[in-house]
């Protein structure tokens, strides 16, 4: 079962996932690349 939670405030950052999307990366799925962005994008901007 994958569980997440995320919260959408534009003065904080924070996304929380109880699985490995790694994982799924690793395997050549692309469909949680997009958890990667998102943390990416949220460190450049010092969230």
């Amino acid at each position: 079962m994958i569980e997440a939670l995320e919260l959408e405030d534009p003065d904080f950052f924070m996304l929380a996932v109880q699985f490995h999307p790694e994982w799924h990366v690793d395997d050549g799925s692309d469909e949680f690349l997009s958890f990667f962005t998102m943390l990416m994008d949220a460190a450049a901007a010092g969230n």
